[in-house]
């Protein structure tokens, strides 16, 4: 990681477009309306938190972090980060190296495999996987590099605040046709809860319904409403899935041409929500281009994006 120093800061406050550039290929994003000040704020932050988790482990050798403990001798080493870094780099153009990783199953779920602890305000950002994969790259159906090139991709977008399109941006990173097109339906915790309560609800009214009541009355009323609950639940997740499938392929179509084939992913991944929904509804090349062009602006994220990568007339 390039070390970020008052030089530093103060070529980012200026707005030094190689400093720019080069902080982006780190995985360090501008977020979208995220001021020159407000960024090197976020980076002088980072850096400030990461010394400070590192000189508390030089002191105590092990720290209790939100709900795990970090051990100092389960760090991750360098040489297995550059191991998930060609993924991120050939599909989106970073590489991140900086953020501190620990092998931990304190206080994890059987089913547990790894999962970026991060915050929004500052940056600051700690890796956690399964000591599985500190003998082994791959544990149940998850490779050790496939799931530290996913959970990078959420701490690449720390500043973007996303939702809708941000799990399918990282279950492209997975080797498997199947989760990279359908791994990114339950969007967040609440999804899951949605899904799980729907089909929960069901099995024990069945349950209930079948312990209860006469074989001739297990389909009458009230059990159509339990399936026609999990099922409305199931319709709508797939349904919006399906919606924003169709829009981020349809953007990453549209920015083929204007920045070449392989760099439309890579400018696709530095787009807000709002901006992907604009590209998708383009109407043709020729005004996408005076689109972007139109961008830098008011924009800091796009001046970094299109130094980064050039539009082909």
């Amino acid at each position: 990681m390039k070390s970020i120093n008052d030089e530093v800061l103060s070529a980012v406050r200026a707005g030094d477009p190689d400093t720019l550039v080069e902080l982006d290929q780190q995985g360090l994003l501008i977020g979208p309306d995220e001021s020159l000040d407000a960024y090197a704020n976020r980076l002088q932050t980072l850096t400030k938190n990461i010394h400070k988790l590192q000189e508390e482990l030089r002191r105590h050798g092990r720290i209790e972090f939100l709900n795990t403990v970090l051990d100092a001798k389960d760090a991750i080493p360098l040489s297995i980060f550059r191991a998930s870094q060609g993924t991120n780099r050939s599909l989106y153009d970073f590489e991140i190296d900086w953020v501190p990783g620990f092998y931990a199953n304190y206080r994890m779920g059987f089913l547990f495999a790894g999962c970026a602890f991060y915050s929004y305000d500052d940056f600051f950002a700690v890796f956690v996987i399964r000591k599985a994969y500190k003998k082994r790259e791959r544990w149940l159906i998850y490779k050790r590099s496939e799931l530290m090139a996913h959970e990078l991709c959420h701490i690449a977008h720390i500043g973007f605040h996303a939702t809708n399109f941000e799990e399918l941006f990282a279950y492209q990173t997975s080797e498997s046709g199947f989760r990279r097109m359908f791994g990114g339906m339950l969007r967040t915790t609440t999804d899951t809860y949605l899904l799980l309560g729907s089909v929960l609800l069901l099995l024990i009214a069945q349950i209930v319904n079948v312990f209860t009541r006469e074989p001739p009355l297990w389909y009458t009323f009230p059990m159509p409403l339990f399936f026609g609950l999990t099922f409305l639940s199931i319709l709508f997740i797939c349904l919006r899935y399906r919606h924003y499938w169709k829009q981020f392929q349809r953007a990453r179509k549209q920015l083929a041409p204007v920045f070449g084939a392989d760099r439309a992913l890579p400018v696709l991944f530095r787009c807000s929500e709002a901006e992907i929904r604009a590209i998708a509804g383009m109407k043709n090349a020729d005004g996408l281009r005076d689109w972007l062009k139109s961008k830098p602006e008011a924009s800091v994220r796009w001046r970094v994006i299109l130094a980064k990568y050039a539009i082909q007339e």
